[in-house]
């Protein structure tokens, strides 16, 4: 059976104008307009907003896409994982579209993007000419002031399109727009090609220590169900498992995302025996969690002693928190979790 989900909209008209025009003050745009309806419209709305501000909007659907193909294959693209969403990469391209003309190579305002305190607001006022290098504005999200990376929707209700993002997350995004950056001006003078740009991110280059959560479901609809729900939550497992003094940081992946996975022939690109991988993957689903762990304490001979991290309680509070949200599922049978190392993942890649 095929599922559409469809976003809706009410307005307070006889009928629904075509095309829909935004030229009004959101008071009176959005007069008796419910609160879902309104950010059903801002998709809609901002595509519109980006179409106007972008000079070159040609140049703006290139370089998306070329982004899009980049932060997907460096694993930075998932929002519940902690990433800026779709939008809000939408927003970044935009904003640079718009820049790139007025600056020196020095002085062009992806240089501040590979700041750690990122915060770019896009709006009308980007159209002011300026004699100097741009400035990311130090902008709180108007949301509730606490967000971390700070990419600000250009139309009403200005919503910060990076809302998931963790302290951690957002110095991945950060290094990886580095790299990116250091890698393009190497690709411009011949000394690096695109697929080094492109490259797969690999999480057991970076990472030592795992938590592997593997779903079993009894068929495809509870698959979807549960697998979405823990995929929603599994930020506030990141977030449990960083309180540890231990963790220094946690990173989000599918363990699908690995490359050479086990239902590939390693080095082909060929999918391995098809039928046999699906019926041991079926109605299953699973994550890794990379948890960069500080040593210990060098010893005498220099060696460093293994350090033991206990992370049941925070495992409790996760589980928990999936049981508040399906009282009627066991999650202790249906989520099964465990810790693995680089060289176990190594083995079974």
């Amino acid at each position: 059976m095929l599922q559409v989900d469809l976003i809706m909209s009410r307005f307070s008209l006889s009928h629904v104008p075509s095309p829909i025009i935004f030229d009004q003050a959101p008071e009176l745009f959005y007069l008796d307009v419910d609160h879902y309806s309104v950010h059903g419209l801002s998709g809609l709305h901002l595509s519109q907003k980006i179409r106007d501000l972008v000079p070159n909007f040609p140049l703006f659907t290139d370089l998306l896409k070329v982004i899009k193909i980049w932060a997907s294959r460096r694993l930075i693209s998932d929002y519940v994982y902690g990433f800026p969403a779709s939008v809000a990469w939408a927003v970044l391209c935009a904003y640079i579209c718009i820049h790139t003309t007025r600056f020196s190579n020095e002085n062009y305002p992806y240089n501040g993007l590979l700041n750690p305190s990122l915060s770019v607001e896009l709006s009308e006022a980007n159209h002011e000419p300026v004699d100097g290098p741009l400035l990311l504005r130090d902008l709180m999200d108007i949301q509730n002031g606490h967000e971390i990376m700070p990419i600000i929707t250009p139309i009403f209700p200005h919503k910060n399109a990076a809302y998931t993002v963790r302290p951690s997350s957002r110095d991945i995004v950060v290094k990886e727009l580095q790299r990116g950056f250091h890698l393009t001006k190497k690709i411009v003078d011949g000394s690096a090609t695109w697929e080094d740009l492109f490259e797969p991110y690999d999480i057991r280059q970076d990472y030592r220590h795992f938590l592997k959560l593997v779903l079993s479901a009894d068929n495809f609809q509870e698959l979807g169900r549960l697998g979405g729900l823990i995929d929603s939550r599994l930020r506030d497992l990141a977030g449990f498992l960083e309180e540890h003094k231990y963790i220094e940081s946690v990173r989000i992946i599918k363990a699908s995302d690995l490359p050479k996975h086990p239902c590939f022939e390693s080095g082909s690109g060929k999918l391995s025996n098809l039928s046999e991988c699906g019926r041991e993957r079926a109605f299953k689903r699973a994550w890794l969690l990379g948890m960069r762990i500080l040593k210990a304490a060098p010893l005498s001979d220099g060696s460093y002693p293994e350090r033991k991290v206990d992370v049941t309680q925070y495992l409790q509070r996760f589980y928990g928190t999936l049981q508040e949200r399906d009282p009627n599922t066991n999650f202790l049978d249906k989520l099964i979790t465990a810790y693995v190392t680089r060289s176990d993942l190594h083995a079974d890649g």
